[in-house]
């Protein structure tokens, strides 16, 4: 049977980081131990939402930190 969680977090508006460091310890702590398969945010989690124009500045590079997975 597949696991499922889908955590719901408010984003930090265009810090990426922050809200990717957030979402790791909450993933640490609520889905790992549990045997989650698969998890699930919102679509906009990463850079939050109403970003608009931040979107040009907080661009992942090809071959960046968030693409390479560590």
């Amino acid at each position: 049977m597949l696991r499922i969680h889908l955590l719901q977090y408010s984003s930090k508006l265009g810090d990426v980081e922050f809200n990717l460091d957030r979402l790791i310890k909450a993933m640490d702590a609520l889905c790992v131990g549990d045997g989650a398969d698969l998890v699930v945010t919102p679509e906009l989690y990463l850079p939050g939402y109403m970003s608009k124009d931040l979107f040009f500045q907080i661009a992942e590079p090809i071959g960046g930190r968030l693409l390479r997975g560590s």
